[in-house]
C-alpha cells in the first residue's frame, strides 16, 4: 500500500517527465527526417555538379575543375569527397559558400585553401568537398541475401 502511494504522489511528475520527453522525442524525430530528406541513396556526383555550377555561376564564381573522389562506406552512409577548385573575388567565393551551405543536398567543405597574389581581384580557390548518400537505418531496405548452399 505504501508503494502505491508513493505512485499516486510521484504521477504529476511523472506526467511531466512524460510530456517533457514525448516533445523531445518528436522534435528529434523531425530532425532526423530532415537530414534523411537531404540524403539520396546514389552519390549523384553529376546532379550535385549541376546545383552547384548554377549556383557558381549566379555567385560569379568560375569553377575550373570538378574532380569525385572514391566513395567512402561509413557505419550507416556513405560519403563522397570531391575536389573543387575555381577563382572569384573574394565576396564571391564567400557568398558561393553560404549558399552551398543552404543546398537541399546534404554537403560540407571539409578543406579550404584561398590564395592571394599581390592585389588581385580574383582568388584562386580549391575545397575538398563531402557530399553523403545511401544512408541506411531501420527505414532502408536491405538487399536480399544470397542462398547458401552446403
Amino acid at each position: 500500500i505504501l508503494e502505491l502511494e508513493m505512485l499516486i504522489q510521484n504521477a504529476p511528475i511523472m506526467r511531466e517527465q512524460h510530456r517533457t520527453v514525448t516533445k523531445k522525442l518528436e522534435e528529434v524525430t523531425t530532425r532526423i527526417a530532415a537530414v534523411q530528406a537531404r540524403v539520396p541513396l546514389d552519390a549523384d556526383a553529376g546532379q550535385f555538379l549541376k546545383e552547384v555550377t548554377k549556383l557558381a555561376s549566379e555567385e560569379q564564381f568560375a569553377i575550373k575543375d570538378f574532380t569525385p573522389d572514391k566513395p567512402q562506406e561509413h557505419n550507416g552512409y556513405a560519403e563522397l569527397p570531391v575536389t573543387l577548385k575555381g577563382s572569384g573575388s573574394y565576396a564571391s567565393i564567400c557568398r558561393f559558400l553560404d549558399r552551398l551551405s543552404k543546398l537541399g543536398r546534404l554537403s560540407k567543405v571539409k578543406d579550404l585553401s584561398l590564395s592571394a597574389e599581390g592585389d588581385a581581384s580574383e582568388y584562386p580557390m580549391t575545397a575538398t568537398l563531402v557530399i553523403y548518400f545511401g544512408l541506411r537505418g531501420k527505414q532502408a531496405v536491405k538487399p536480399p541475401q544470397e542462398e547458401r548452399r552446403g
